[in-house]
């Protein structure tokens, strides 16, 4: 489970025996939303997330925006 600032949950669960994915939002304890996702797509999802965090480590110690939430760092962290 993945919380985000707000409190949302994601949960992610393999399901081999029909190839998916499954994605789902929780709030509280109650899923709000899934995302069924195929097997055959889950490195495309891989590759993005990689490259974000390839793209984060070379903006690294650069000049950002801290009132900006897709460039802010981890709770506590410097940069």
């Amino acid at each position: 489970m993945f919380l985000d600032e707000r409190g949302a949950g994601l949960r992610v669960t393999w399901h081999p025996e029909r190839d998916l994915v499954v994605l789902s939002v929780w709030q509280d304890d109650s899923c709000v939303a899934t995302f069924r996702m195929s097997v055959e797509d889950v490195p495309r999802l891989s590759g993005l997330l990689a490259a974000a965090l390839d793209d984060r480590a070379d903006h690294a110690g650069t000049d950002h925006d801290p009132g900006d939430p897709d460039e802010a760092g981890p709770p506590g962290s410097a940069r």
